[in-house]
């Protein structure tokens, strides 16, 4: 067993999407940094807001700029 997380999107009212990763949906929407600014929720998505891929490559990225 992994103790990986599950990733989901945050939908605001308006529009703007967050991404988060928590085990359910209802531990996203209790974890969501936005609802101590007032920010509301009006879905959760089970999907990603990014690929694997650009998870990587922001990870090299960062690796490269610490470096320097």
């Amino acid at each position: 067993m992994t103790n990986e997380k599950k990733h989901w999107t945050i939908v605001t009212p308006k529009g703007t999407r967050w991404g988060i990763q928590a085990d359910s949906e209802q531990e996203a929407r209790d974890n969501f940094f936005g609802l101590d600014f007032g920010i509301e929720i009006a879905s959760v998505e089970p999907v990603r807001i990014w690929s694997a891929e650009y998870d990587e490559e922001m990870a090299r990225e960062k690796l490269e700029h610490m470096c320097r």
